[in-house]
C-alpha cells in the first residue's frame, strides 16, 4: 500500500445562482453534487494517479453513503478498512453567486464519529505514508492518535498532515501532539499564522522546532506554492487559468505533491505536480472532475 488516508468523507452540493433569492420566492439555480471531504478528495485523486490508496473513514448506510462507496470503487480506492453504520452522510453546501461571492454550510454527519481505534496497527504497517485529512474537524481522532503515530514512526512509515480551518479555535492544541511525528505538513498562510498566532515566518520556525526535517508546504492558490525544508525555501509558480470553483483544490494539490514524493521526485517537482493538479481541478466544478491524467503527471 502506498498511502493510508484517515479522515472525513461527505457529499458536496453546489448551488450556483446569479443572485441571492428573494425571501419566500423561488429562483433558478444550477445544482450539482459530488463526493467531498478533505480526506475523500485526497484519496480519490491519489488513487486516480495510480497510487495504491486505502481510506479509513465512516460511511453511512443511507443512499448518499452508498453513492460515496460506489465513487470510491469507480476511482479504484480501497475502502475495506472503513466502517459502515447507520446515520446520516455529511453534507457541505457550497453557494456560488454570479457576483463572485461564495459561502459554505457544512454538517460532517457520520464521518465525525471516526476514532483513532478505527485505525489498526496491522493496516498502518502496510503503508508507505499515512495521510491525515480533515483532522481538526474530527475530535474523535484526537484521543489516542499521538500513540498511533508513535507506532507509525517506529515502522518507518511517513506521515503527512493537512491543516484545515479550525472553526473551534483550538488550532495548536488540536495537533501539537502529532507534530513531532509529521514528515510533511500542508497549509495556507492563514492556517499557519492561526496555528501559532504569529507571522508565517514565525510559524515556519516553530514547526521546525518540532521536527527539523519536516517539509512545510505553503499553498498560495493562484500564486503557486512554496516549501521550507532543511533551511531552504523552494518556490514554484502556478499556471494562470480561469477558475470555475476552488473547492477541493487544496486537497487534490496535496495528492499531486504526494504522488511525486512517493515517486522519488525532488521537492521542486513535488510542488510542480501539486500546482498542475490544483490548476486543473479549479477549472471544473467539484474536486475530482478536472483531475489531470497520469500521463500529464508523468511529464513533471
Amino acid at each position: 500500500m502506498d498511502v493510508l488516508v484517515i479522515g472525513d468523507s461527505n457529499i458536496d452540493i453546489f448551488v450556483k445562482a446569479e443572485k441571492e433569492p428573494e425571501q419566500d420566492k423561488e429562483s433558478h439555480a444550477e445544482i450539482n453534487y459530488c463526493a467531498g471531504g478533505n480526506a475523500m478528495n485526497f484519496a480519490l485523486a491519489a488513487s486516480s494517479f495510480g497510487l495504491d490508496t486505502s481510506l479509513v473513514t465512516v460511511f453511512s448506510t443511507d443512499a448518499m453513503g452508498d453513492f460515496l462507496s460506489k465513487e470510491a470503487v469507480r476511482f479504484g480506492l480501497d475502502i475495506s478498512h472503513s466502517r459502515h453504520q447507520e446515520g446520516k452522510t455529511g453534507i457541505t453546501i457550497i453557494r456560488l453567486l454570479g457576483s463572485g461571492k461564495k459561502s459554505y454550510l457544512s454538517d460532517k454527519g457520520i464521518s465525525s464519529t471516526i476514532k483513532s481505534s478505527d485505525v489498526t496497527a496491522s493496516v498502518l504497517r502496510k503503508a508507505k505514508l499515512v495521510y491525515l485529512g480533515g483532522y481538526q474537524h474530527l475530535p474523535g481522532l484526537e484521543e489516542g492518535m499521538s500513540e498511533v503515530m508513535k507506532g507509525v514512526r517506529e515502522n518507518d512509515v511517513r506521515v503527512a498532515l493537512d491543516l484545515a480551518w479550525d472553526e473551534t479555535g483550538r488550532w495548536l492544541k488540536a495537533v501539537e501532539d502529532l507534530l513531532p511525528h509529521v514528515n510533511i505538513i500542508f497549509g495556507n498562510r492563514k492556517e499557519y499564522e492561526s496555528l501559532f498566532s504569529c507571522t508565517l515566518e514565525g510559524a515556519i520556525e516553530s514547526l521546525q522546532g518540532y521536527n527539523q526535517n519536516m517539509i512545510i508546504v505553503v499553498k498560495k492558490a493562484s500564486e503557486g506554492s512554496e516549501a521550507y525544508h532543511e533551511g531552504k525555501v523552494l518556490r514554484c509558480a502556478a499556471k494562470k487559468v480561469k477558475a470555475e470553483d476552488e473547492t477541493g483544490c487544496g486537497d487534490t494539490f496535496n495528492a499531486g505533491f504526494i504522488w511525486a514524493y512517493l515517486n522519488d521526485k525532488d521537492i521542486k517537482s513535488c510542488l510542480s505536480a501539486g500546482n498542475l493538479v490544483g490548476t486543473s481541478v479549479v477549472q471544473k466544478l467539484g474536486s475530482c472532475h478536472g483531475l489531470p491524467s497520469r500521463e500529464e503527471l508523468q511529464k513533471i
